[in-house]
């Protein structure tokens, strides 16, 4: 991903002004440089040891979780499950940060890897999308088969973060009962609005970067099962047309627009049934803010749904002067999952 103008979009007029708890340091100031330096950003943290948890989708499907069971953890101990964001995996570098460190606190941790992605690439004909949430069902249920009453929780980033808001919003009562907290970070509620972020004037180089990727993903996945629709995409594109020819017909949606509205939840929050963590910020050049920042603002949603909207951050980025691995952002899930399970 090449570099940008340094640039600060000005805030929406509803940004709550109480909760600007983090802002862009000097020297990553502006959410295009926070959002690269994410993105570039090599660090020394491994991934725990872990085995692979195949996931049986229902529907010829299969997915992988990478499980890491910590010497000390036991049945009724914490679990948590991970998910990574558009084009991401579990090696994902914030996905590997959070899970090091709840590993360390004890926690029992599950890496995924979304319908098709990273290293379950073969196990799947059809991919992941921002509504998935009834493969995380699955892949929640098959996580916890031996965990006796141990409390889950669920994280995500980006595209992820919208899947595990859903999950909560779909999957209380006795679909998963041992479902007690979920948190997002940078979670596209309104896929539309940000599918239009990016599509449009500045922004576009992160809409090039997802379509290239996806197209080269769907060009690898027709390779491998060559009974998939012949779909050809053009070199050139918008994350909007991936949508429009592939996600939204492979699934079932008449246009990638149904596709975008049946799976928003921004208007869905107000019946979050579970203590919840929402990070976004109000700089993100993929993720708007807009959305989160009107429910900050009207003060309609539940109490035991936190919104921590800051004024940097950038996309997943979140970094400033600090020795700890973990962004800002992702201490601030790690610290408040520890403090509810």
């Amino acid at each position: 991903m090449p570099p940008l103008e340094n640039e600060s979009p000005a805030q929406p007029a509803s940004f709550p002004a109480d909760l600007r708890s983090f802002t862009n340091p000097w020297f990553l100031r502006g959410g295009h440089l926070q959002t690269l330096y994410g993105y570039y950003r090599r660090d020394r943290v491994a991934a725990p040891p872990a085995d692979p948890l195949v996931v049986d989708l229902g529907d010829g499907d299969r997915l992988l979780v990478h499980v890491s069971t910590p010497e000390i953890w036991k049945q009724g101990d914490p679990c948590v499950l991970l998910l990574h964001g558009l084009t991401g995996s579990n090696k994902s570098s914030h996905v590997v940060r959070v899970a090091s460190e709840l590993f360390q606190r004890g926690w029992r941790v599950g890496r995924v890897d979304l319908r098709g992605a990273g290293d379950g690439f073969a196990l799947a004909r059809k991919l992941y999308h921002v509504g998935r949430s009834r493969d995380i069902l699955h892949a929640a249920q098959a996580f916890l088969a031996n965990s006796g009453e141990s409390p889950l929780a669920v994280v995500g980033f980006s595209l992820g973060g919208n899947i595990a808001l859903k999950l909560a919003l779909e999957a209380g009562g006795p679909a998963l009962p041992q479902l007690m907290a979920v948190a997002a970070v940078c979670p596209p509620v309104d896929p539309l609005a940000c599918v239009r972020r990016v599509c449009s004037g500045r922004f576009r180089i992160y809409d090039r970067v997802f379509y290239k990727d996806l197209r080269n993903d769907w060009h690898k996945r027709r390779q491998l099962f060559p009974d998939l629709p012949q779909i050809e995409l053009p070199k050139r594109g918008t994350l909007r047309l991936f949508d429009d020819m592939v996600t939204a017909p492979l699934n079932g949606y008449a246009s990638s627009e149904e596709y975008y509205s049946e799976n928003a939840t921004a208007h869905r929050l107000v019946d979050m049934p579970i203590p919840a963590l929402i990070v976004a910020s109000a700089d993100d050049p993929v993720v708007t803010i807009d959305p989160l920042a009107e429910l900050a603002r009207t003060q309609k949603h539940p109490t035991h749904l936190h919104l921590e909207l800051t004024a940097g951050g950038g996309h997943l980025g979140y970094f400033g002067r600090t020795k700890s691995p973990l962004s800002w952002a992702e201490q601030r899930v790690v610290d408040w999952l520890v403090c509810r399970l």
